[in-house]
């Protein structure tokens, strides 16, 4: 009898955390989930995120083709905060790595060369959940962040030139986030980043300024208490 006590006395404890947290009710046939996301609730997430573009470019005059795959992956944490029911801010904390592949193809000769960029990327981001039933939830955000980094480019006799890198960036997502439990969920889905600022080589005054877009696919686990 004891036991049976103790036994209702924690699942009714943890009915309400999760009833707190995320308003869990019946959502269709006697299948229970979670309904909304309460304001007040705090979230840890822990992504992965691959991104690629790539850009070839012929020279009618030249017959010479340049092409370009980047190729990246950006990880980290990003703390979120419930500021409204469904609403939430974020702070996003990545390390990235790009790796670049240059082919030069002209008159049937081939030559190659990798460019390598590192470096660490925040965003502040905001996102609404939208529930789609069973736990289930389409997470739509966008984010405004900055960045610093290094690219290594090949240079003469085996040497490699460093140039440094900064500037602001934005990203676009829209992914899927299942609830497994009140505490514990998976997320996936497209991803859209843009970075915008200047590459200054080492030893110059001034940089030159570029943009980079990219898409790719984002995933990732989160734990909410």
């Amino acid at each position: 009898m004891r036991r049976l006590v103790a036994n209702l006395f924690i699942l009714t404890v943890m009915l309400t955390l999760a009833g707190n947290a995320f308003a869990g009710g019946v959502v269709y046939s006697g299948t229970r989930g979670f309904e909304k996301l309460q304001k007040g609730l705090v979230q840890i997430g822990f992504d992965n995120i691959m991104l690629v573009n790539y850009y070839s470019s012929t020279d009618d005059t030249t017959d010479t083709t340049t092409s370009i795959l980047n190729a990246s992956w950006m990880g980290g944490i990003t703390p979120r905060y419930l500021i409204l029911t469904n609403v939430s801010l974020g702070l996003s904390l990545n390390y990235f790595y790009q790796l670049a592949k240059t082919t030069v193809e002209t008159g049937g000769t081939e030559t190659e060369s990798e460019t390598s960029d590192t470096g660490f990327i925040g965003f502040v981001t905001a996102n609404y959940h939208l529930r789609l039933g069973h736990s289930l939830f389409l997470r739509p955000g966008v984010g405004v962040g900055y960045f610093m980094g290094t690219r290594e480019t090949p240079g003469g006799s085996g040497t490699k030139i460093e140039t440094e890198l900064s500037g602001m960036a934005a990203q676009i997502d829209l992914t899927l986030e299942y609830f497994a439990s009140a505490h514990f969920s998976m997320r996936a889905g497209p991803i859209v980043m843009l970075r915008f600022g200047t590459e200054t080589p080492d030893g110059a005054d001034e940089g030159n300024g570029y943009t980079q877009i990219d898409a790719g696919f984002i995933g990732g686990l989160g734990y909410s208490f």
